[in-house]
């Protein structure tokens, strides 16, 4: 009877086993393949020259002292989904397209003009719709459209911080060498 038992079992177990390793394997798949999906691009330019550029799957953070480094970066399906439904919410295709900008500058400004001035602005396209909003210095909380703006932009920059490729750049002004092996470890692997 015990021997019934450990060979029933045996055969249990090269049934089940196998099973979950397929489960698991056909997840990680969909996972991965979720993942490199876009139906969200952004291009995100703020800060001391940041800028996040879903198009290409790049951002580039502004380090004192050690100049521009440019990483890869990719969002998964959530993070999209969680992006474009916060710009949905806040009615970020109706915004006008700049914000907090002198008359004297509105409307004018090209890509090399919006890191001359120190301008931010936040491009996102979905589906059919494409819109670009710039703003200098901080947003006013008194004006709703501002402020919807300035969660959106919270939200993003969450996100990238959460990344564990972001975590790995130096700080602003670190000059500890330790920052720049971890940086050439994410690169090269």
């Amino acid at each position: 009877m015990i021997l019934y038992k450990s060979s029933f079992m045996k055969q249990l177990i090269k049934i089940i086993i196998p099973l979950i390793c397929i489960t698991t394997f056909s997840s990680c798949l969909r996972n991965s393949n979720d993942n490199n999906s876009k139906f969200v691009l952004i291009n995100y330019r703020y800060g001391l020259d940041n800028e996040l550029n879903t198009f290409d799957d790049t951002f580039i953070k502004n380090v004192i002292g050690h100049g521009n480094i440019k990483i890869k970066l990719y969002f998964s399906n959530s993070e999209q989904d969680e992006i474009i439904n916060k710009a949905l919410r806040i009615g970020f295709f109706k915004i006008p397209d700049t914000l907090n900008v002198n008359d004297q500058f509105a409307g004018r400004f090209n890509d090399s003009e919006i890191v001359k001035e120190k301008i931010q602005s936040l491009r996102i396209k979905y589906k059919n719709l494409d819109k670009k909003i710039i703003w200098r210095g901080m947003l006013p909380y008194n004006n709703p459209e501002a402020q919807g703006l300035a969660e959106l932009t919270f939200l993003i920059r969450k996100i990238i911080k959460a990344k564990p490729v972001y975590k790995s750049l130096p700080a602003i002004n670190s000059g500890n060498i330790q920052y720049y092996f971890r940086i050439v470890k994410f690169l090269f692997r």
